[in-house]
């Protein structure tokens, strides 16, 4: 069986009073993917770094009650709501977090010891760590 591990961040106001207290917040400055600042960017910086997305879909975050579009790459989705990047999914071990280079299918020991409580705090969908400007 394979497992993988999904890695979201995330700064709504909801995830942020929900999980403060139980997850990690790492500083947006510090946090690239593949070596690029996409999070909380224009979405023509995700174009530029990573190229057109595999697919555009629409999408609704029915908690902030705000619609935008999913923008699908091998192994990683780009949520965009008002042309910036809001939100990004990892799922494969071709694209790492600079914050610490975590990838898809590292040890789990070492993220156990990087983000204790979030890794604490996981749960079947993966592993949350917050972001703060």
């Amino acid at each position: 069986m394979r497992v993988t591990l999904l890695l979201v961040f995330q700064t709504s106001l909801f995830s942020f009073l929900s999980f403060s207290q139980t997850v990690e917040v790492v500083d947006k400055i510090n946090l690239k993917i593949n070596g690029h600042h996409i999070y909380r960017q224009d979405k023509s910086v995700l174009i530029t770094a990573f190229g057109q997305p595999l697919n555009i879909e629409p999408y609704l975050n029915e908690i902030e009650e705000t619609g935008g579009n999913k923008y699908v790459y091998d192994g990683l989705v780009a949520y965009v709501i008002s042309n910036h990047v809001q939100s990004i999914d990892i799922t494969k071990n071709t694209h790492s977090i600079t914050s610490n280079n975590i990838s898809i299918g590292m040890n789990l020991n070492t993220l156990q010891s990087l983000y204790p409580l979030s890794y604490a705090a996981k749960d079947s969908y993966g592993m949350f760590i917050n972001t703060k400007n």
